[in-house]
């Protein structure tokens, strides 16, 4: 199965995100939306800015009791973090639209082994002409031989990025 590595793309979102988070006074609008999908966890993270306004959203949702909580920022942002951090990224095309969501997630997670990470972000810094954006669902992954393993045990052809740069309707890398 072809498949595309997403390390250098990681490396680059996160100083975005680390801008972001480090200098919001230098961005006229923004909206960072992240979601992790992590021993049947989901931890979503949202900030943004509109006509001034700054709205924030940090929680989590057992997915096996479906108990849901508020997180503080800098705990929700950590599993992000360590997401980051990880040695290897496969993105996802987007192409598996007649499985019902926990088919989908069992089968982005192969049953809850590998973590998953959706992030849209979009922003205009202050003095710019143009806004940036990017959506994109990443499966996060150790190293190479762990990529190759985990495209063998989806075995799922197409459902892997295997070129860039990457843009559909739904998905897409920095425009």
């Amino acid at each position: 199965m072809e498949m595309i590595f997403y390390k250098d793309y990681m490396v680059d979102l996160k100083k975005q995100i680390d801008d972001l988070r480090e200098n919001p006074d230098e961005f006229q609008v923004y909206d960072l939306q992240m979601e992790i999908l992590v021993k049947k966890a989901q931890i979503s993270y949202a900030l943004s800015r509109h006509k001034g306004q700054n709205d924030s959203l940090f929680y989590m949702n057992d997915t096996a009791s479906g108990k849901r909580s508020q997180l503080k920022e800098d705990v929700a942002f950590g599993m992000f973090q360590h997401f980051f951090a990880l040695g290897q990224f496969l993105a996802v095309a987007g192409e598996a639209t007649d499985l019902s969501e926990g088919e989908f997630t069992n089968l982005l997670t192969v049953g809850w082994t590998y973590p998953v990470c959706a992030v849209g972000f979009s922003f205009r810094k202050k003095g710019k002409p143009t806004a940036q954006s990017m959506k994109m669902l990443f499966i996060g992954l150790n190293n190479d031989e762990d990529a190759a393993s985990y495209a063998q045990r989806l075995n799922q052809p197409g459902f892997i990025i295997s070129r860039r740069p990457f843009a559909t309707r739904q998905l897409w890398e920095w425009k």
